[in-house]
Parts: structure tokens; sequence; C-alpha cells
């Protein structure tokens, strides 16, 4: 699910293969909390052993040819390994604050 990045930020943004799918909250909000704690599960403390260098929305293409939303976060490890994930925000995606 997580995809290494090679090279700097100046190179087109990588293209990310598997998407995270256990997000089942229609809260926003807890949605981002879930998120956050699934790469500190992996990384550790977040803004101490890693950091989120880009975070965006896109849409992505399911092999039946539906199209769900994503967030995806590039990161940054304290060790200089930088990697790609992105989740399935369909759960919560458009809904209210």
């Amino acid at each position: 699910m997580f995809e290494k990045i090679s090279g700097s930020d100046d190179q087109p943004k990588p293209t990310y293969k598997k998407v995270c799918r256990f997000i089942e909250t229609q809260d926003p909000v807890e949605g981002l909390e879930q998120e956050i704690a699934y790469i500190s599960n992996l990384y550790g403390k977040f803004s101490q052993n890693w950091w989120v260098v880009e975070k965006y929305v896109n849409m992505h293409k399911e092999p039946d040819g539906y199209y769900i939303p994503v967030e995806v976060f590039k990161i940054i490890l304290k060790s200089g390994e930088r990697f790609q994930v992105a989740f399935d925000i369909s759960s919560f995606f458009g809904a209210d604050l």
C-alpha cells in the first residue's frame, strides 16, 4: 500500500498502485485521524518520526471502471526515505463537517 518515492520533489508525482480500504466512518475528521493513526502505527509519532510533505485528493479508477475518491499522502521519514500512500475516502468524501 505504500509506494517508495525516489528522487526530488521537482520530479513528476509517482502514481500509487494500491489503496488502503479500511476507513468506514462518515466523519471527515475521524477519517483523517484514522489515516494518521495508521501511518503512525507503522512509522512512529507524527511530526517526530515522519512528516507530511504533500496531501491531496484524487480520483482512483477501479478495475470495474468506477472512480472512487482517495486521499494521497506523500510522507518523509526521519531517515529521509519518502513514501506515498492512498486511502479510500468514499465513506466520508463530500460529507458536511
